[in-house]
């Protein structure tokens, strides 16, 4: 792609897409793409690799053994949401085209080459990011909860709490459980709601306390049924040797420390929040330029593409960027 189209993309949108022709080779949007597929990849590799840390924080029963994402996978994933944002960019221009009241006719190949094209955007952002992946603080986020289905204790000692009040003292067997939860508990005797826990009340909340074990529907060795609720605290428990579950039904994790709240820090997060605006900013206005010139939309109609464009990239953290959450 020549250095005057690119220019002409970046500061003479409309002039680029009205010069777009059905004869346009689809291999250019597709480098286009590419490129910021290829600048989003490694942005997101560095980022996960260098800058996510992720510990168990579950005393006693930190031995679950929890299938932690790795870097690479976690990249793909985000990559997917790329792949899905040129989706939904594409299909609901077609779509809107079809119920709007629009002068021209745009064909399936001119249309996905300008969609392919504004991402050039996108590239530019997630380039202009990369310095500051690079100052970002690194985050920690613990696993401060943990839900369990299928569950198999092979060595089990301790003592707990039935529904009923009763007490249930278990030595050196295994149990089969329905569920196991592990979580930790307020004051009042609740579940701690991590969602609304800032980093530095999070790590006090731990140091200060220990999580609880919950089983539901255990039986030991032989099918010797238990109290359909166990509770059972961290220090009642002697020995959980190994855990092993058929299905992984939630996890709770939460930022631990004020990293990200440092002075320091501060300015880097804001900016990367800026830029992640600013990305769908720039990404919605560029898709509903080049759909007003190319389909001959009206104003009204197109401003309310474009708010209905922003509002489903705002819910669902459409395009992906790294640093963003």
């Amino acid at each position: 792609m020549a250095a005057e189209k690119i220019l002409d993309l970046i500061v003479r949108p409309s002039k680029f897409f009205s010069d777009l022709s059905d004869s346009d080779s689809l291999l250019k949007g597709l480098a286009v793409f590419a490129v910021a597929v290829l600048i989003s990849a490694v942005s997101f590799l560095y980022f996960y690799a260098n800058k996510v840390k992720t510990v168990l924080v579950l005393g006693p029963f930190s031995n679950i053994e929890l299938p932690l994402l790795p870097p690479d996978y976690v990249t793909m994933f985000s990559l997917n949401r790329l792949f899905l944002t040129v989706l939904f960019l594409l299909g609901i221009s077609r779509v809107a085209a079809k119920f709007m009241r629009v002068r021209y006719d745009v064909n399936i190949k001119r249309a996905t080459n300008a969609t392919l094209y504004t991402f050039l955007t996108l590239a530019i952002i997630t380039a202009a990011s990369i310095p500051l992946l690079l100052a970002y603080p690194v985050q920690t986020y613990g696993i401060v909860g943990v839900s369990v289905e299928d569950v198999y204790i092979e060595n089990a000692s301790l003592t707990g709490v039935g529904e009923n009040g009763s007490v249930v003292s278990i030595v050196d067997k295994p149990i089969r459980a329905q569920r196991l939860e592990v979580i930790y508990l307020d004051k009042d005797g609740n579940p701690i709601d991590w969602r609304s826990i800032n980093p530095t009340d999070a790590l006090e909340i731990i140091n200060s306390s220990k999580p609880i074990m919950v089983l539901y529907d255990a039986a030991t060795v032989g099918d010797v049924k238990l109290p359909k609720r166990i509770v059972a605290e961290s220090e009642n428990i002697t020995s959980l040797r190994k855990i092993v579950y058929g299905r992984l039904s939630e996890v709770q994790q939460v930022i631990l420390g004020g990293s990200l709240l440092s002075k320091s820090a501060a300015p880097i997060v804001v900016a990367i929040v800026i830029l992640t605006a600013f990305s769908r900013i720039w990404l919605v206005a560029i898709n509903i330029l080049a759909f007003k010139v190319m389909y001959g939309s009206s104003t009204r109609a197109t401003l309310a593409l474009g708010i209905f464009m922003y509002v489903v990239f705002t819910l669902f953290g459409l395009p992906p960027i790294p640093g963003a959450g």
